[in-house]
Formats: C-alpha cells, structure tokens, sequence
C-alpha cells in the first residue's frame, strides 16, 4: 500500500518502470520528443514528472491529447486514445520518439511506452525485465502501518474530502507514529477540515485517539 512508502512524495515504481523503458530503447529523457503523461489525478502527473526529471513546464508539453479530463476518453480506455493520437503526432514527425504512460488501481500499476516511426538508434532492443525490476521494488525498505494507536503522532499526508454541495465532510491523515510506524487518522471536526484546507498540515502534530469502531479519530 502506498502508506508504506517511506517518501510519500515520490513513486519508485514510476522511476524503475521509465527508467527500464528508456534504457530498452537505448534512449534517455532527453531524445522524447512527445509525451503524454496520464493524467487521472493531478499527483500522477507531478509524480511521473520527478520520476522522469521533467519540469511540469516542459516545452515539449505533458500531452498530446488534453490530457484525460479532456481528451473525451473513458477512464479505462484513454491510453487507446492517448496512443492513437501519439501515433499521428509522430507520423507528422517522422524518426522522433514519443512516450505515453499510463497508471492503474491507487497508483500501483505503472506503463511506459516508447513509440517511433524508425528503429531504436542502437537496433535491436532487449524485452523489458518486468519481474527484475518488480523483484528489487519488493526489497525496499517499508514503513510498518499499525491499525490502532491512541497517542502523539505527526501528519506525513493528509486529504479532505468533500460532500456533493461542496463542503468539508470528512478527511484522512497518514501519520507518523511511535517506533518509526505509521497509523491512518480519520478527521471529522468541522473547524479542523476548513483548516487543514486553509493551511498546510504536512509536518504537523496531532493526537489520534482510538473509538470503539476500530477507527482512529484524529484531534488538532
């Protein structure tokens, strides 16, 4: 789960996944003349971003169809389009390279494409090692979640989620804890979900509070 990735801010499967396609294809970042990041949420773009080492203001641009909110493709479906439109861009750009990535489930599936209207520079590629690059993510360092915890604790992340008239309902916190672990926190007070809102949380301390139901309320 996300939660046990000891850099919140970063995907280190993003970074094997490109970094394994690149090298298959002989090629770095830099010789990508198109890409089309997959953009279900805001944070998979940034994240593919630091991955790859692009500035979001990339003058190539991060998309050639829109992006997913835009490009009138169905969630599930948009890499059919996203690679339909990279294959026209690079037919009108003969011998240039594109990528279109794509991400799946709570950003735990990760794809990178590389595509061309001419062969890799140094021939023949090799076949992705899918199962080496899988085999060293697994042999990182996790952070240890416990499920119930009363006590002290700081927000390593948080979001709020809002009802359908557009108000604060509820929030999530992952939160560091005692002994290197973390715990999830569930914020339901009102002045506590405008605030976290108004003001960054990240670093914050916090008091989780454990309730009969097995959920960990979280108080400011």
């Amino acid at each position: 789960m996300t939660a046990e990735h000891t850099d919140l801010s970063a995907s280190p499967a993003m970074a094997a996944a490109s970094r394994e396609a690149l090298t298959c294809a002989g090629i770095d970042i830099d010789d990508v003349a198109h890409l089309d990041l997959y953009s279900c949420f805001a944070s998979s773009v940034h994240l593919a971003c630091d991955a790859l080492g692009l500035d979001p203001h990339d003058d190539r641009g991060l998309t050639v169809t829109g992006g997913l909110p835009f490009a009138g493709g169905a969630g599930s479906n948009y890499m059919l389009h996203s690679i339909a439109t990279m294959l026209e861009v690079l037919r009108t750009d003969p011998g240039s390279v594109g990528m279109v990535t794509g991400v799946g489930m709570h950003m735990t599936k990760h794809v990178f494409g590389l595509y061309s209207t001419a062969p890799p520079p140094r021939g023949r590629v090799h076949p992705p090692d899918a199962a080496g690059v899988q085999s060293n993510l697994d042999g990182r360092a996790l952070t240890d979640i416990v499920d119930q915890h009363t006590g002290p604790a700081t927000v390593a992340t948080y979001t709020v989620a809002h009802a359908r008239g557009g108000e604060p309902e509820w929030g999530l916190v992952i939160a560091d804890v005692a002994d290197g672990a973390r715990a999830y926190g569930r914020v339901e007070d009102a002045d506590l979900l405008q605030a976290m809102e108004a003001e960054e949380w990240v670093g914050r301390p916090i008091e989780l509070e454990r309730q009969d139901d097995g959920v960990n309320r979280v108080r400011a």
